[in-house]
């Protein structure tokens, strides 16, 4: 996946823009069905979905730039869990009792499936 936008475009719409029709293109085709299509057969069918997403970033700039700091967030937060979840790995099995340890591993799964 590539996009090229005009400097003034700034980063956030594009690149947001691009996660877009990254996602939708996955769930349509998925099992294969873009591996096997010849140049230029899915203009017609996926074409107007480019239109449809890049009208969307640009007439929704105040939803794209909160989603991309929710995702700035996470990603933060998930950097920080990995830290500590090392951290715990290096303690002294008196000092962090077993059960604990299955209950944090078992949140930080689950934490981890629900951000994707």
């Amino acid at each position: 996946y590539c996009v090229v936008a005009v400097e003034s475009a700034g980063r956030q719409t594009p690149i947001a823009f691009l996660e877009r029709v990254k996602e939708e293109f996955s769930k349509k085709y998925a099992g294969g069905k873009a591996d096997n299509a010849a140049a230029k057969s899915l203009n017609k069918e996926f074409g107007s979905k480019l239109k449809e997403q890049m009208q969307y970033c640009v007439d929704h700039p105040e939803e794209i730039n909160k989603l991309t700091k929710v995702k700035a967030q996470v990603t933060e937060v998930k950097g920080v869990m990995m830290e500590n979840i090392e951290k715990v790995k290096h303690l002294h099995p008196y000092h962090f009792p077993s059960s604990v340890a299955r209950k944090l591993c078992k949140y930080i799964v689950f934490f981890f499936l629900w951000v994707g």
